[in-house]
């Protein structure tokens, strides 16, 4: 799969579609062996994504750049940040990236 300014104006459509339905979660899977899987996730950071994690292997062999989009959905980060280990540096950059309530 490659990604174009097509794909774009996709994710963007299928975004208000799913918006109007009162989707809460939105994810995207992004394949990180594409050439232009940092390109397209800043585009998705734009349209209100967060990178939320990495998927390796998942769902087929390849591994996975994974955004989220959250409609209307309150994320307590002070009460995240209680969870330890390696994934608080990773709560941590999202938290900074999510800029809805701030």
């Amino acid at each position: 799969m490659s990604y174009d300014a097509a794909s774009l104006a996709r994710v963007r459509f299928l975004q208000r579609m799913l918006l109007l339905d009162n989707v809460e979660v939105i994810h995207i899977y992004l394949d990180i062996s594409q050439p232009y899987t940092r390109v397209f996730g800043s585009q998705l950071e734009k349209l209100g994504f967060l990178l939320c994690g990495i998927a390796v292997g998942e769902p087929t062999t390849c591994d996975w750049l994974i955004y989220q989009y959250l409609n209307h959905v309150y994320v307590d980060y002070e009460q995240l940040s209680k969870i330890s280990g390696g994934l608080l540096e990773l709560l941590e950059c999202i938290g900074e990236m999510d800029t809805r309530f701030k």
